[in-house]
């Protein structure tokens, strides 16, 4: 079963580097995009069958899938159900093509949601949730990127009541 993260991220310093920041984890869609911030490889056409990533062409299975299509920003294009006898192929995904690869550079493995932002002159703060786990990466990307701010992060897990900071 899935769960929530709810994460609190302040970022402290001059404004010009508070508002160079803002553009850029910024995207048309969203006020905070972790694609932006660590781009994931192209994944277009992979599919999700439980935890398993895969791409499709053509074969038989005996299960019953869930297919999921996601685009580079790993926004889900489409899912589809892919029936029992159903001919399509299972093809070993790359390793940074599968479901690892968000876990491993994010730190969670999708977008966040549910963001709200705040800005005075010399912060922003945004609150938003994360399924599972917090972005710790694309927190250490940030700081990496701009050394010259104070960047922390607070999450609390709503399943196992763990919290903290990163």
């Amino acid at each position: 079963m899935e769960y929530e993260c709810h994460n609190y991220i302040e970022i402290k310093g001059c404004q010009e580097s508070v508002c160079r920041l803002k553009e850029y984890v910024a995207t048309p869609e969203s006020p905070f995009s972790f694609s932006k911030i660590l781009p994931p490889p192209v994944v277009s056409d992979i599919g999700k069958s439980r935890l398993q990533a895969f791409m499709y062409v053509g074969r038989t299975t005996s299960d019953t899938f869930l297919l999921a299509a996601i685009d580079a920003e790993g926004f889900i294009k489409f899912t589809r159900e892919i029936m029992p006898d159903e001919e399509f192929d299972l093809i070993d995904p790359e390793p940074d093509n599968s479901e690892n690869w968000f876990l491993e550079h994010w730190g969670c493995r999708w977008q966040p949601g549910c963001i709200d932002m705040e800005q005075n002159a010399s912060a922003l703060s945004y609150v938003f949730t994360t399924l599972s786990f917090p972005p710790k990466g694309v927190i250490e990307k940030l700081r990496d990127e701009f050394p010259e701010l104070d960047i922390s992060g607070f999450f609390y897990n709503t399943k196992t009541d763990e919290n903290g900071y990163y």
